[in-house]
């Protein structure tokens, strides 16, 4: 009797360990949210309707201006915003959003100038037992014509969210990049922009 209770005391003692150095490693592996993280890569897919025969748009994208808001902690929840060069970076994944679609951009005499502004773009966690990972992206876009006048502005925006027992730093980049992919995507699908846009 004595052994089998020592026995059950030993499994105890062994399960707590396991389970303290479990904790341990998922705080060892898990990201601390909020901050600021690289600038992920912006994941455009290749559209099923695209253009069999390239489309060619005599427009040049401008690199996207930066015009996110510092973000605060009033919320109560823990914000992480990507950073570098995310004007250049947001440009280029809209050059391939119209590539992904059939249409190439080709700048040439009285050509129109697309120009953005990144509004937001950041992650957001709200914890729990299994924590909540959310993404934004938010644009604002106009065509400028070949008289340097706009001839068409929208807004687009796209959004991620999923569920990790443990958020890695490459969760969050990924989550980023999924949002803003849809932002872009959303644009490059607006009719009324490529037909603004001088052919």
């Amino acid at each position: 009797m004595i052994n089998f209770l020592s026995r059950i005391h030993f499994v105890r003692i062994g399960c707590s360990v396991i389970g303290a150095g479990a904790l341990l490693f998922m705080s060892a592996c898990a990201k601390t949210t909020g901050g600021e993280v690289a600038a992920p890569k912006i994941p455009i897919v290749q559209h099923k309707m695209a253009y069999p025969t390239p489309v060619l748009l005599n427009a040049e994208i401008s690199s996207f201006q930066d015009s996110r808001p510092n973000q605060n902690s009033s919320s109560g929840k823990s914000v992480t915003m990507p950073v570098g060069e995310v004007g250049t970076l947001v440009s280029k994944a809209a050059e391939q959003a119209f590539k992904k679609r059939g249409m190439e951009l080709r700048g040439a005499g009285g050509m129109s100038t697309i120009r953005g502004r990144i509004i937001e773009w950041s992650a957001t966690v709200d914890g729990g037992a299994l924590p909540v990972l959310g993404s934004v992206a938010a644009l604002e876009v106009e065509v400028v014509g070949p008289e340097g006048r706009p001839v068409y502005t929208s807004s687009y925006e796209g959004t991620r969210s999923s569920q990790f027992p443990v958020i890695s730093e490459s969760d969050i980049q990924e989550s980023l990049g999924i949002a803003m992919a849809e932002a872009l995507e959303k644009m490059a699908d607006d009719r009324m922009l490529t037909s603004a846009i001088s052919k």
